[in-house]
């Protein structure tokens, strides 16, 4: 019988050889793995071994991205401590904060977890991974429009942006991060196995694939263009995402 105990073991060497697979074949992204908070903080005991992937619940993602930290001024990485050691994961999402200096940007604020938006609404069918491709789309200003209104934590940061990138985002043609189908769901390129639609954390089995391209997870085909938009953001009532 699987006890909830091995059922989140299982979840986290899920999540150990899905992250690190992400990190292997994108070259925006560093990752190490950490049994604790303060593993993690000293840098000690970093797990490598994926037999050991079972006890990874904290993460330190390196994004290679250059991002905002004032007006015009710029880094070329930030650091992410993503903390799965909350209470009820994975049906409640990790946690994350930022370890190096604050991103110029309404989704973060220092002592504050980033703002995850609604990436975690479907518990069932996303992976800690979607969580690090989110950082660093935040990280690109590169998510769904909102239009007029929305202020999050830093509405300076929001009209800066407007007012000199417009709708686009930091830099133009980044490669995210993406989930590795065939880590993650058993799909293989070129093969014809079919993956039966269960619940992806109910059995040992694995659920069929969010659709990873970059424009579908956040953004839709039919989203505004730049003259619909008018602001790159907006409020729903629901605070900064």
């Amino acid at each position: 019988m699987l006890t909830d105990q091995k059922l989140l073991a299982g979840r986290r060497r899920l999540d150990f050889d899905v992250n690190k697979a992400m990190a292997d074949r994108c070259p925006l992204l560093e990752l190490e793995a950490y049994a604790s908070s303060s593993d993690l903080q000293a840098r000690r005991n970093e797990i490598t071994d994926p037999a050991q992937g079972h006890r990874a619940s904290h993460y330190r993602a390196t994004f290679k991205i250059p991002t905002l930290v004032g007006p015009g001024k710029f880094v070329d990485e930030t650091v992410i401590h993503i903390d799965a050691e909350v209470a009820g994961y994975p049906r409640t999402p990790p946690a994350s904060w930022v370890l190096t200096q604050t991103p110029y940007s309404p989704h973060f604020r220092q002592g504050t977890v980033v703002c995850i938006g609604e990436i975690w609404d479907a518990p069932d069918s996303v992976l800690m991974g979607h969580v690090i491709r989110h950082h660093a789309r935040l990280l690109n200003w590169h998510e769904v429009a909102r239009g007029g209104g929305y202020a999050g934590w830093n509405g300076a940061a929001i009209a800066y942006h407007r007012k000199t990138y417009g709708t686009r985002p930091l830099n133009d043609g980044l490669q995210y991060p993406m989930i590795p189908e065939d880590v993650a769901y058993g799909i293989v390129e070129g093969t014809a196995t079919e993956i039966e639609d269960v619940d992806l954390f109910g059995d040992v089995t694995r659920q069929q694939p969010v659709d990873e391209s970059a424009d579908d997870l956040f953004e839709t085909d039919d989203r505004p263009t730049a003259t619909d938009l008018g602001d790159l953001f907006a409020t729903d009532g629901r605070g900064p995402r």
